[in-house]
């Protein structure tokens, strides 16, 4: 992943039988949205559609095109095409979130079997990570997450790093969209720290 992004979306890759496909159908797939999906320059405007979740109270601007789904019980947006998708992961606070680190993150995904990138603290309540899984195609993974004393807001896309010219300004229109009334923010230039061994936070 090339610089910094985005947060929190999820990248499927779908065929009519499974819903999925794998890493090898992927060659072809970058071919199409090549021909299907134009250069950011020759598409400045992108026809947006707004998701709100109102019982948490944030918004967030997805394209019309992306079908909605549900994976993993989350809202999940899919573009076809290019095998990209958005999605959002609301859940409820878990104060450990304050102790994120760049260890804790990189650890935590080497332990999954990918390619640790970067960790970006973005706020005292926010920040991004980037990562990679390889095997017959590189996969990009960039989750932003988001969080107040109530509740977490992940947004985690995925998709081929063959596409990242093409989609990522897709993804920086999304992201950017992304807009929170927080129902118990923490106040602003505060740093919550959790004590685990105390369960003190």
């Amino acid at each position: 992943v090339r610089g910094t992004l985005m947060t929190a979306i999820g990248f499927f890759v779908l065929n009519a039988g499974t819903g999925l496909i794998t890493g090898s159908s992927i060659d072809g797939l970058s071919t199409a949205f090549n021909a299907i999906l134009p250069q950011a320059h020759n598409q400045p405007d992108i026809d947006m559609s707004v998701y709100t979740d109102n019982k948490v109270g944030f918004s967030i601007s997805v394209p019309s095109d992306w079908n909605q789904v549900t994976k993993d019980g989350y809202p999940t947006f899919i573009h076809s095409a290019s095998a990209s998708s958005l999605q959002i992961q609301t859940l409820d606070y878990n104060p450990s979130i304050n102790n994120t680190s760049e260890d804790t993150i990189s650890t935590q995904i080497a332990e999954d079997g990918k390619t640790f990138l970067s960790f970006q603290k973005s706020t005292d309540t926010s920040y991004e990570i980037q990562y990679q899984s390889h095997g017959n195609s590189t996969y990009d993974y960039v989750e932003r997450v988001y969080w107040d004393r109530s509740k977490i807001v992940k947004l985690l896309c995925i998709f081929n790093d063959a596409n990242y010219d093409k989609i990522s300004p897709y993804y920086d229109k999304i992201l950017k969209s992304f807009a929170w009334n927080k129902s118990d923010p923490v106040t602003e230039g505060y740093y919550l720290y959790y004590n685990d061994s105390a369960n003190f936070e």
